[in-house]
């Protein structure tokens, strides 16, 4: 058998990668919406879900040739994102696609089609500031469709096949940047020993509730930065630092998820304000303080 190797040159490797950038562009939306608060129920269908516009660069060679040389791709939301603006031009449902989520969903494969569809949701489902739950019924029905998961309770097979795929999707949505915790549910779905599923487990799953934060990096941008007026006739007080933070939730033997939800806030918040990223308001520092039991001279100089 004679192997060779094929080599292209520039302009048939740029062909190529033309014809792969008009790939997204056929992609179509089928949509069937309801009425949700001030968004009244519409339907689309068959419109694109990405405008890709690609302009192609020639050059003229010495024996009159047309050879592509560059391409210039411009890419946008199709015409079916207009059902979600409002008129004072903000979307009622935003989102966040953070770069790592896009790294993330450029290299799934079929075999994690599901944890793409769970990323896809988060993004317009989960606020900023706010640690948003799911059921695993509905996370399954997304990932794999409702037909699959109705089918599966009559299937063993099958339950143990979703079970795997959604255990394995939960992990990619996590290296995607999302946090996630279990907020109801046994403790054999956040065990990775591989210990044997118990009888009835596929009830316990479709039952579990499992709370999602944004990627600090989403929260960052979506979350507007509040001033706060200084009294120029008294000295401000240095703001609470992070590690001090830090080292009085440790010193409670808390959690981050735990001081979370004593602060009414989201895992990404604590994150962000342990790291630096983000300072805690002053509404917010008499409450912190009063939880954690902070003494003032371990952070006022």
């Amino acid at each position: 058998m004679l192997n060779a190797e094929i080599h292209l040159c520039k302009h048939e490797q740029l062909q190529i990668l033309y014809d792969l950038l008009r790939q997204p562009a056929q992609v179509l939306a089928c949509i069937a919406w309801p009425r949700y608060g001030q968004v009244g129920a519409f339907t689309v269908a068959d419109q694109k879900v990405w405008d890709i516009t690609i302009l192609p660069n020639f050059n003229i060679d010495q024996s009159g040739n047309r050879k592509l040389i560059g391409l210039k791709v411009i890419g946008k939301p199709g015409a079916w994102t207009k059902y979600f603006l409002n008129k004072s031009e903000y979307y009622r449902h935003t989102g966040i696609i953070t770069k790592r989520t896009v790294q993330k969903l450029f290299s799934i494969g079929k075999q994690n089609a599901g944890a793409a569809r769970i990323l896809i949701l988060l993004t317009f489902q989960i606020k900023p500031g706010f640690c948003d739950c799911l059921i695993g019924k509905t996370l399954m029905a997304i990932a794999y469709g409702a037909d699959r998961v109705a089918i599966a309770h009559q299937d063993r097979q099958l339950r143990r096949q979703l079970a795997d795929d959604f255990a394995t999707d939960l992990k990619v949505v996590q290296e995607a940047g999302w946090q996630l915790e279990l907020e109801t549910g046994p403790d054999w779905l956040t065990d990775n020993n591989g210990n044997k599923r118990p009888i009835g487990f596929w009830a316990e799953l479709l039952n579990a509730r499992w709370r999602f934060n944004l990627p600090p990096e989403a929260e960052e941008r979506l979350t507007p930065n509040k001033t706060t007026a200084i009294n120029l006739t008294k000295k401000p007080h240095q703001p609470l630092t992070g590690t001090v933070i830090r080292e009085a939730r440790k010193a409670k033997g808390w959690s981050r998820a735990f001081l979370a939800a004593t602060m009414g806030k989201s895992v990404s918040w604590v994150d962000a304000v342990e790291t630096g990223h983000r300072n805690v308001s002053q509404k917010d520092v008499p409450k912190l303080i009063d939880k954690l039991e902070i003494h003032k001279a371990s952070w006022q100089q």
